[in-house]
């Protein structure tokens, strides 16, 4: 285990119970939880929502990518070594080569890895960006490995490690390596990354439960080629994609997320961000106040620009609404968007910090535990 991360004082026992009660499991991994400058669990602590076994065959999500946060039944690794060539991605390497053999793995929700996250950002792990080997000898020793042994087992690549390759790459694509990398070296890279999402399914990228819409379509979009999101279609409230939901407009509150409220004059001014990642031709905004219609004005908002490691895919934008009120007891605001002629509400939301008039120095604050 890393030199500054720490287990549970129950875990070994509960780890110990585990593999004791389960002959036939060979690897069981803890929770990951971060301290110092994070307290939160990691990103896949979905698969831990009881303590139990894992077929990676059906349930390919729950892929284990942490050596530290692993427990091994020696027979299964007795001979077997991490290479020590690989800069970072060791830890899936070894494992996946395991479970690819057999696919069986323990999930202890009860034992807890705590993992260092440095306030200064100064462990290896927080700055594998800045090494050239994380963007060309790591893909080639662990991702491009994986998919070449699958394939040398199974002549296919099996699920859990197409489900691996997607949640790696769409990690990489949300990094900015034009900031590290000459212009040669960034050219090859992009074409990596392009190939790599032309050799798994779909499916598996569309089945990432830790990434916005927005980057799995745009994924897409360079596996294909093309813009993908003219294939999307709106079906009720939701927007939908070979079938899956995109977004489900009754139930999501940030397709406009306002940053600020004022009233003067009986005129209510709203900014607000637009989240809406769709084709910006194909949709537009409106608000009704009675029986009256309200359109906003638009501008470009650099702030919010969607930046990927291929550059700018979408200019951030501003919705500006301007509503003459009148002097009544109670008025209600409903809001639209108009996707191909088709009118849908929306529940736009507030930002953690939003001025609210006409109160001096009163804000709206959330706050999610």
């Amino acid at each position: 285990m890393d030199s500054d991360d720490k287990w549970d004082s129950e875990a070994f026992k509960n780890i110990y119970l585990f593999f004791k009660l389960n002959k036939k499991i060979d690897i069981v991994g803890g929770r990951i939880r971060y301290f110092e400058s994070r307290n939160n669990y990691h990103l896949l602590d979905y698969k831990f929502k009881t303590t139990r076994i894992v077929n990676l065959t059906n349930e390919y999500n729950c892929i284990q990518l942490s050596a530290s946060g692993s427990f091994f039944r020696f027979t299964s690794i007795k001979g077997k070594e991490f290479d020590e060539n690989i800069f970072s991605g060791e830890d899936v390497r070894f494992i996946s080569s395991i479970l690819l053999i057999k696919p069986l793995i323990g999930f202890v929700r009860e034992a807890i890895y705590y993992y260092r996250k440095r306030a200064d950002s100064s462990s290896a792990i927080q700055n594998t960006e800045e090494k050239k080997d994380f963007y060309f000898s790591t893909i080639t020793l662990v991702q491009q490995h994986l998919i070449n042994k699958s394939i040398s087992l199974f002549n296919k690549i099996v699920p859990f490690i197409q489900f691996y390759i997607a949640y790696e790459t769409l990690f990489r694509i949300e990094s900015l390596a034009f900031k590290f990398l000459d212009v040669k070296s960034y050219n090859e890279y992009c074409d990596i990354i392009v190939n790599l999402l032309k050799q798994i399914d779909e499916k598996y990228i569309l089945e990432q439960k830790v990434f916005p819409s927005r980057l799995q379509m745009f994924a897409l979009s360079k596996k294909y080629d093309r813009d993908v999101r003219y294939d999307i279609i709106l079906k009720k409230e939701c927007f939908l994609y070979s079938d899956y939901i995109l977004m489900n407009l009754k139930y999501y509150q940030g397709i406009i997320t306002w940053i600020n409220l004022e009233i003067h004059n009986n005129n209510l001014h709203l900014i607000g961000e637009d989240r809406a990642w769709l084709p910006r031709e194909k949709f537009f905004y409106f608000c009704k106040l009675g029986n009256k219609t309200f359109f906003p004005e638009y501008s470009f908002y650099s702030e919010f620009d969607f930046l990927t490691m291929f550059g700018i895919v979408n200019k951030g934008r501003i919705v500006t609404f301007d509503i003459k009120l009148e002097i009544k007891d109670q008025e209600i605001l409903y809001f639209f968007i108009s996707y191909m002629n088709k009118n849908i509400e929306i529940y736009p939301s507030y930002q953690w910090y939003t001025h609210i008039p006409p109160t001096k120095n009163s804000y709206y604050t959330f706050i999610s535990f």
